[in-house]
């Protein structure tokens, strides 16, 4: 369930998400479809996700498809720990594999 609050100021949106144990976070962050084939890019990820973590950022959102096998362990990590929501992207049509 998602909650949309309007302050007066900060002139910004609070978005709300309820956690599975019914509590209210405070800051969720959505990612457009990632698509990493270089392993190295596991570190730069790594670096990221702990930044938002320290800006406030409860909860990260991923859509994954083709990256490699470091970084799918490394998001299935994050997830396991509660961080991040991690679900593959699946091109539909002609663009399919």
């Amino acid at each position: 369930m998602v909650f949309v609050q309007e302050q007066k100021t900060p002139p910004f949106l609070n978005i709300l998400f309820s956690g599975e144990d019914g509590s209210n976070s405070k800051i969720a962050l959505c990612v457009k479809g990632i698509s990493f084939s270089n392993p190295l890019m596991v570190y730069r990820l790594v670096e990221w996700i702990e930044l938002q973590k320290l800006l406030g950022v409860d909860r990260i959102f991923f859509h994954y498809t083709n990256v490699a096998t470091e970084i799918l362990d490394m998001l299935k990590y994050y997830e396991r720990k509660g961080h991040i929501d991690l679900k593959e992207y699946v091109w539909a049509g002609p663009y399919s594999k």
